[in-house]
């Protein structure tokens, strides 16, 4: 479990976004608030809109390290 979560962290190298997901999977915060600090959103809207965006960059680097991307040649495989 250990090793795992250290690859998942290598992986996301911003420290931002593993921040976001750590409090997304603790659930101490949500989407919006997690917006608010990253880019300082008022509007709620704009708020969860970029905390949306923050936590779906993350997903999308641990999709492609694992191979669970839509793509059909992984990005680190020459075609």
């Amino acid at each position: 479990h250990g090793q795992m979560l250290a690859r998942i962290r290598s992986t996301v190298a911003n420290a931002r976004q593993w921040d976001a997901l750590c409090q997304m999977v603790e659930e101490t915060a949500d989407l919006a608030t997690i917006g608010r600090h990253w880019l300082g959103c008022r509007q709620r809207g704009q708020a969860y809109i970029a905390g949306v965006a923050l936590i779906a960059m993350a997903l999308e680097k641990i999709a492609q390290e694992f191979g669970m991307t839509n793509h059909f040649h992984p990005p680190n495989r020459r075609v």
